[in-house]
């Protein structure tokens, strides 16, 4: 059995133990014990525990809200895992009154979470934003989370150079309507003329079937989640051709987003409170990665897909390089929630989506942090 393959069952068996795909699991399964309670003696840097009084210092203050349960679905192989990680184990959720009870599972489950599922606020790629609103199922957008990190790779010995060389050939995609293959297909339709789906010999399949089939030469060229996007540049028998970001940021002056934070819209009229206070768990999450990105990509990387060295070591240069999350949510503001929008309407411009939501549907930090009442 070849080495990829016995690091992908282990990577697979951690997903089971932490109870993917078999319901809800809370996170705290696999990143520590944040928010349980310490039933020892005074620690050695002086914390409390159950039987010392609380000082001055170490009293939490009162924020007059109640803590809250929310279903919260994460997919495989995506980089956004790490920073809830991070969160969850820090208990940073929690002290902001949440309790976030994550699944990690597979596209299709995930993509339902806003609508069919039991989400009320959570992860939306564009695919998922536009279905929604399509589908009766109102959602409003109101947060950045992750960043497009998605390259098409090709054997390091392909004759194919630029996307141009694809039509006519053998592309292997991660799944058809994610929010990654639409990026691919709206904007090489748009700059190279010709649809990925509809002109090339098209296979969809898990990220780690695709890079199989790619390393393998069953196919010619593969789009990846951002998990394997890392694993491909650190691999030498791999080559980028194509990178959706800089392409979008020298069209609009912004980045492209293919995961924002987003709600249910009854919901959320009933709740901007929540939705602030999640928000700011993320953003302090994320404070927390940038302090030592390193040792979090290395300790918790491996459910995103990272599982080598060097795979950890270009994860963190992107991050530190902008290229994965905003550290602060006050980045998701007008110009930058319109260049999300006109990726929208290039969607629906190439038939790839029936209608894109209105840019209402899609409000600002400040907007959020005022209707929450900050």
């Amino acid at each position: 059995m070849k080495k990829n393959n016995i690091e992908e069952m282990e990577r697979r068996d951690l997903l089971r133990a932490t109870g993917a795909g078999l319901g809800t699991a809370a996170m705290v399964s696999f990143s520590g014990c944040a928010g349980d309670e310490d039933d020892g003696e005074p620690t050695d840097d002086g914390e409390p525990t159950d039987d010392s009084e609380p000082t001055d210092d170490d009293e939490p203050e009162d924020e007059g809200f109640e803590t809250i349960q929310a279903p919260y679905v994460l997919t495989e192989d995506a980089l956004d895992m790490i920073p809830f990680q991070l969160g969850q184990e820090e208990g940073i959720f929690a002290d902001y009154g949440i309790n976030l009870n994550i699944e990690i599972t597979g596209y299709g489950e995930y993509s339902r979470a806003l609508t069919t599922g039991d989400s009320e606020f959570g992860n939306a790629d564009q695919s998922m934003f536009v279905d929604a609103h399509t589908s009766d199922f109102e959602q409003v957008a109101f947060g950045s989370n992750l960043l497009q990190l998605n390259s098409i790779f090709v054997r390091e010995d392909s004759d194919i150079e630029s996307p141009a060389d694809l039509e006519g050939r053998s592309v292997g995609v991660p799944f058809w309507e994610s929010g990654t293959t639409l990026g691919m297909r709206a904007t090489i339709q748009d700059e190279y003329g010709f649809s990925l789906r509809e002109d090339t010999d098209g296979t969809a399949a898990d990220p780690p079937v695709l890079q199989e089939l790619l390393l393998n030469g069953e196919i010619d060229a593969a789009a990846q989640f951002t998990g394997f996007t890392i694993r491909g540049f650190a691999n030498d028998e791999l080559r980028s051709i194509y990178d959706i970001g800089p392409y979008w940021e020298e069209r609009t002056g912004h980045p492209l987003e293919v995961i924002y934070f987003a709600a249910r819209e009854e919901w959320l009229e009933d709740n901007w409170d929540v939705a602030y206070r999640f928000s700011q768990a993320w953003e302090e999450s994320l404070e927390l990665l940038a302090e030592d990105p390193g040792d979090a990509y290395n300790r918790l990387g491996l459910l995103a897909g990272l599982q080598t060295e060097e795979e950890v070591e270009i994860a963190v240069d992107r991050f530190n390089d902008g290229r994965v999350h905003h550290l602060e949510q006050s980045a998701w503001n007008e110009e930058y929630i319109d260049a999300q929008h006109e990726f929208l309407e290039l969607l629906e411009q190439y038939d790839l989506k029936d209608e894109a939501p209105p840019r209402e549907k899609m409000i600002t930090h400040d907007e959020l942090a005022e209707n929450a009442g900050e």
